[in-house]
């Protein structure tokens, strides 16, 4: 609100005579974004285009879990082109129907997995979409997509990177009256339900804005409140 925030570029740091805060490029991001400083490393290094790997903690396990994320990524930019071709029509109409539009459904990479189709576009290693949830086995060892003909909403982590899935049925489906109106990811080793709240990514700037927030439902009723 007055012309108090200072940045000296030639050290690096910053200052805030109005309300007292200072301190580097990093401590900077963690106050702004609410992240831990790993976390900001993390984003600060794919914002320059740097290699980041961490040094401390357990590297199996980050390592673990990069394929993971790698999947759900691409599961999700395929069900988000699926939504917008011609096998997408019925679910976009009912999206665009609630009153969704497409800056909105970007926002929060809302997409649609067919009745069948992802697998067959994967190699022969379904291991790292095994571990994310996104194919299962079934008991005589066949292989499965587990959102089958549903509308597909992303769940992304803190850092905005997509961790897990929740897929809501038509209610045009011929079946939607004996299937799970919702189908979710099951925990994972990145996906922890009890640890993981959906739309606060897309919230969190506002919710520090305005020192409060407003706690709902559905995914669905998360996106119209936006």
């Amino acid at each position: 609100k007055t012309p108090s925030f200072n940045v000296l570029e030639d050290k690096g740091i910053f200052k805030c005579f109005g309300c007292g805060e200072a301190g580097d490029v990093y401590s900077f991001v963690m106050k702004l974004e609410g992240l831990t400083f790993p976390e900001t490393l993390e984003k600060l290094a794919k914002a320059a285009n740097i290699e980041y790997e961490r040094t401390q903690g357990p590297k199996e396990a980050v390592d673990k879990n990069e394929p993971i994320l790698n999947a759900c990524r691409e599961f999700a930019a395929y069900c988000y082109r699926t939504l917008r071709s011609d096998a997408g029509i019925v679910p976009l109409k009912y999206l665009t129907d609630r009153g969704f539009g497409e800056e909105i459904l970007k926002k929060f990479g809302v997409g649609y997995a067919p009745d069948k189709g992802f697998i067959s576009t994967l190699a022969d290693n379904l291991a790292p979409y095994i571990g994310a949830g996104i194919i299962s086995k079934a008991d005589n060892g066949d292989h499965y997509e587990r959102f089958r003909d549903r509308i597909i909403f992303p769940i992304f982590n803190p850092t905005g990177r997509i961790i897990a899935f929740g897929g809501r049925i038509l209610p045009s489906h011929p079946q939607a009256q004996t299937l799970a109106k919702y189908v979710n990811s099951p925990e994972t080793s990145l996906y922890h339900k009890s640890n993981v709240l959906y739309g606060l990514f897309q919230a969190k700037d506002a919710i520090r804005k305005a020192d409060y927030a407003l706690l709902v439902e559905g995914y669905a009723d998360v996106i119209a409140l936006h």
